[in-house]
């Protein structure tokens, strides 16, 4: 009798043992498709009953999973928990890649950004140091539009969380060889230089030359130059509703492949997939978006309306989404 029960005893150990290996493989997978069905691409590093720690899109994501899906600060708020944390809640993510980057703006001339390596083993952050962010912002700039290289951000000027929030841009404006060129961005998109400037024909040409390295021919307020997926063209000065952009291409994968960069320097190291396609759904508008999947800029999106307006936006992943 006593070797039955123990007998006993290990087969139910078994079967409990393989319906919870079961039970949390099933949660795992179900973690993993329902993040993915938000365009966020994951591997879990370990899971402890509902918490779930990942690395998603490239980045650090803590979620919860009781049947149902939940995370906060899009997967940031493990941040709470760190000894950062009241020097990194008003800022947001600037990049990540070896390192974690946080933009910090208190103040327009106070603006940093803090690096910290990432123990993907215990899931935390040590402080790495700290840079001001006009001299980052200059050579990622200049990374793209080389000519910069050499120019001095003599001004800047926005809201101090001009980069932080979606529809919002900050200005720098960069000086060399007695020209001035105004650059706009923010965390989702850079706009090449000058394109909100008025500027007469011989300046847009010579501004698309030094942007894009390709001659530049103006029609129809346009400036048009040739490139290997087609033509691509800028209407400079458009004001504040920003510039247009067009192109003539076959594919628009081409299209991010060759020129993505331009808007989203962070491109410049990175293979893109396609991963979705979908029909901009307006009876006044015909187009479609695209969503590509990259390995060092997360998920960005591109813009295909009317055939020939062009658009891209990178889907931030920051704090605030």
């Amino acid at each position: 009798m006593k070797y039955k029960n123990q007998a006993l005893i290990i087969l139910v150990t078994i079967i409990v043992s393989v319906y919870l290996l079961s039970f949390f493989s099933l949660n795992d997978q179900n973690v993993l498709s329902l993040l993915e069905s938000e365009l966020k691409y994951c591997e879990i590093l370990k899971t402890n009953g509902e918490k779930f720690w990942l690395i998603c899109n490239g980045r650090p994501f803590y979620a919860e999973y009781d049947g149902e899906l939940k995370y906060e600060m899009n997967g940031w708020s493990f941040l709470k928990e760190t000894q950062y944390w009241s020097e990194l809640e008003d800022c947001n993510l600037y990049s990540y890649d070896n390192l974690i980057g946080f933009l910090c703006i208190p103040s327009l001339e106070d603006a940093k950004i803090k690096y910290f390596e990432f123990d993907r083993n215990s899931f935390s952050l040590e402080k790495s140091y700290e840079s001001n962010f006009y001299d980052i912002a200059k050579e990622d700039l200049s990374s793209v539009y080389p000519f910069l290289e050499n120019c001095s951000i003599n001004d800047y000027s926005g809201d101090i969380k001009g980069l932080l929030e979606r529809g919002s841009y900050m200005s720098l404006v960069f000086s060399c060889d007695e020209k001035i060129y105004e650059v706009k961005l923010n965390l989702e998109v850079v706009f090449p230089p000058g394109t909100f400037e008025s500027l007469n024909e011989d300046e847009k040409s010579n501004l698309f030359f030094k942007s894009f390295n390709k001659e530049g021919t103006i029609e129809d307020g346009f400036v048009y130059g040739n490139f290997d997926f087609g033509r691509f063209g800028i209407k400079y000065g458009e004001g504040q509703g920003g510039p247009q952009f067009k192109t003539e291409a076959v594919s628009i994968f081409n299209v991010i492949d060759d020129i993505g960069l331009k808007f989203i320097p962070c491109l410049k190291n990175s293979d893109t997939t396609l991963i979705k396609e979908e029909t901009i759904l307006d009876p006044d508008i015909s187009g479609k978006k695209y969503w590509f999947r990259t390995d060092s800029c997360g998920i960005i999106k591109a813009y295909l309306v009317e055939e020939d307006l062009l658009a891209f936006e990178r889907i931030h992943e920051g704090f605030y989404g």
